[in-house]
Formats: C-alpha cells, sequence, structure tokens
C-alpha cells in the first residue's frame, strides 16, 4: 500500500485512474463526512475538527498526485505528437475545483 501510495504522489499512476479513481471516487467518499448536519458538528467537535485537518491532507495529495500524472500524461502524448487535451481539460477543472472550495473552506469556520 505504501509503495502505491508513493508512485500516485509521484504521479506515476495512469493519469485516467488518478484522475477517476484517486481524484474523483476517493475524493468524493472521504468528502461524504462533511456533508453531515450541524448537530454532528457540535456534538463531535474535536473528532470532527480531526477529520477536518484529515480532508485537508488528503485533498492536497488527491491534487498534487493527479496534477503530477496530468503533467507525465502530457510528456508521453507530445513526444507522440498526439493531443493531450485530456490532460489540459483536468488540470482546469482540478484548479476550477480547488478555486470552488476555498470560500466553502473558510465559510465552514466563521
Amino acid at each position: 500500500m505504501k509503495k502505491e501510495l508513493r508512485l500516485y504522489w509521484e504521479g506515476k499512476v495512469s493519469y485516467g485512474f488518478s484522475y477517476w479513481v484517486w481524484l474523483t471516487l476517493i475524493g468524493t467518499i472521504i468528502s461524504i463526512p462533511a456533508f453531515l448536519p450541524d448537530p454532528y458538528w457540535d456534538a463531535y467537535l474535536l473528532p470532527m475538527s480531526l477529520y477536518v485537518i484529515f480532508l485537508l491532507v488528503a485533498k492536497v495529495y488527491l491534487v498534487v498526485g493527479t496534477w503530477r500524472s496530468a503533467e507525465i500524461y502530457k510528456k508521453k502524448k507530445q513526444k507522440k505528437k498526439q493531443s493531450a487535451i485530456w490532460a489540459y481539460l483536468g488540470q482546469i477543472s482540478i484548479v476550477l475545483s480547488v478555486l470552488r472550495s476555498i470560500p466553502e473552506f473558510f465559510k465552514a469556520f466563521a
């Protein structure tokens, strides 16, 4: 498991798998507790605070790994003189997702 996590961080996982499985599927699954109603957050302040820290670290990990995978994908496609449009579109979606998440993150602590 440790080897797979390191390979993902380095971007050495296929771009499609990286984007759809790691970033989209796993990222969504680990985000589910963030949608719990406020009473859960009030009753379990310490565990939920730890969860927020975990979620922030995990999301950074997922974004960095997928971004690096997209960069490797682009280089491979350029060597073959093929289009790397999927890597560019994925990176645009990552940037938009991060930009959209920033106000939501600060709103949670307001």
